[in-house]
């Protein structure tokens, strides 16, 4: 199977919502798990990854593999997916959190982004 095949990031965005709605809190959880809602966060995922994965395998094709370990290793953390919900309550990324996180996750957190 190819590093980023439709299969593969599907199974992730689908993942990665379940998770991100499950780390929800109060009311925001009751709107979006198992609804609507959460169909919509799992596409627009579905979107951003494919697009995220298209990009960085553009500029640097020989690091599709290393890109699909940093996928399975960095988007399984509860923290991220906390990191993530943040979005749905209109409230920003804390991208040095996230850096913190990328960097416990075992990769460079000095890359760009």
């Amino acid at each position: 199977m190819e590093p980023f095949s439709a299969a593969f990031l599907t199974t992730l965005a689908g993942k990665l919502a379940g998770n991100v709605a499950g780390s929800l809190t109060g009311a925001l959880k009751r709107q979006v798990a198992g609804t609507a809602a959460q169909q919509a966060v799992e596409r627009s995922l579905r979107v951003a990854l494919v697009a995220l994965a298209a990009q960085a395998t553009a500029a640097a094709p020989e690091q599709e593999t290393l890109l699909r370990d940093i996928f399975d290793k960095f988007f399984h953390y509860p923290a991220v997916w906390v990191q993530l919900g943040r979005l749905l309550k209109d409230r920003p990324l804390d991208r040095d959190e996230l850096r913190e996180y990328f960097a416990e996750a075992g990769y460079d957190a000095a890359c760009p982004g």
